[in-house]
């Protein structure tokens, strides 16, 4: 606990005081949700290096151990801190509202084949990129969640949906060392697809990705395998014909 402290009095900047009281919350929030004081006071010092002050940053700790506890697959607060952290500051999400990113990952994790942590797991190495692109929190945890459906590996999940969304936004900046833009929307183009906005800009990627995966079952596989390829590059466009091939 000491060690803990010591952490947390290096991010922030109370008087003893609060520190005291810190110390009295921490024990009595620990024992009502299954925690110890030592991992509340880490994870408390994780959302305080992000500017948040302690009474925020309790507060998120005490959601992080929620999420390590109810999580199948989490095995420290550090994980659940850092997926959590991944989310909000992805998503622009307030720390008194990140019990409502447990929640949405719980409900999916009940319901279909992915666990609330795997889908933590896979937002911690794509929510920027995939909220980037234009996906919501929400869109987000879809995609993730039909993509694992088949590739049941939520790490790869998340590599594949953050490579795929940069790779489009370095194809738009001319820095792909891939395909060039007028190559990618003149080859999606002639897969009946316009990328460009009014602006001659890429479009929102998720819509262009909702379009496609509600004409995917239209497609001859070898249409499905080439419009991979166009999208997401020879590296992971497996993974995105796992995606489409279990749209819904």
């Amino acid at each position: 606990v000491d060690s803990a402290m010591t952490e947390l009095k290096k991010v922030t900047n109370e008087t003893d005081e609060t520190y005291r009281n810190f110390l009295k919350t921490a024990s009595n929030v620990s024992s009502v949700i299954g925690s110890t004081v030592s991992d509340f006071t880490d994870a408390t010092a994780a959302f305080a290096r992000l500017g948040y002050n302690i009474s925020e940053s309790a507060k998120m700790a005490e959601t992080a151990i929620v999420y390590k506890n109810v999580a199948d697959g989490l095995d420290s607060v550090e994980e659940s801190t850092d997926s959590i952290i991944s989310t909000m500051m992805a998503y622009g999400i307030a720390a008194d509202d990140t019990m409502a990113i447990i929640d949405r990952f719980n409900a999916v994790g009940n319901n279909f084949a992915i666990t609330s942590a795997g889908i933590g797991y896979a937002m911690q190495r794509s929510a920027s990129a995939l909220k980037e692109g234009g996906n919501t929190i929400d869109e987000s945890i879809g995609l993730i969640t039909a993509a694992n459906s088949v590739i049941q590996n939520p790490e790869q999940v998340g590599t594949a949906l953050k490579t795929i969304y940069a790779r489009m936004g370095d194809i738009e900046a001319g820095l792909d060392g891939e395909t060039s833009l007028s190559n990618y929307t003149e080859q999606m183009a002639q897969m009946g697809y316009d990328v460009l906005d009014a602006n001659g800009k890429l479009r929102d990627m998720g819509e262009v990705i909702e379009e496609i995966g509600n004409n995917w079952k239209n497609m001859s596989r070898e249409q499905q395998i080439s419009l991979s390829q166009t999208v997401a590059g020879t590296r992971q466009y497996n993974n995105l014909l796992a995606l489409f091939d279990n749209w819904d």
